[in-house]
């Protein structure tokens, strides 16, 4: 069950990074969430998660933690 649960979070890591690199390659920016915003975040992942409604936490990310490349 371990290894399981470690090649997850392995395979999630890596599409984490992957989406990351697509972001800067096509100039989207990053998604950097300032630690003040970690709390209201972790309880917006969480919601999204239960719900699989994604608007409301789009929105946070788009208006807080979306920095643009220049």
């Amino acid at each position: 069950m371990a290894d399981e649960f470690g090649e997850s979070l392995c395979r999630s890591e890596e599409q984490v990074i992957s989406r990351l690199y697509f972001m800067i390659a096509h100039g989207l920016g990053l998604i950097v969430i300032p630690e003040d915003y970690v709390p209201e975040f972790k309880k917006k992942l969480v919601t999204y998660y239960e719900s699989a409604d994604i608007g409301d936490i789009r929105d946070f990310l788009k208006g807080k933690c979306w920095r643009k490349l220049k």
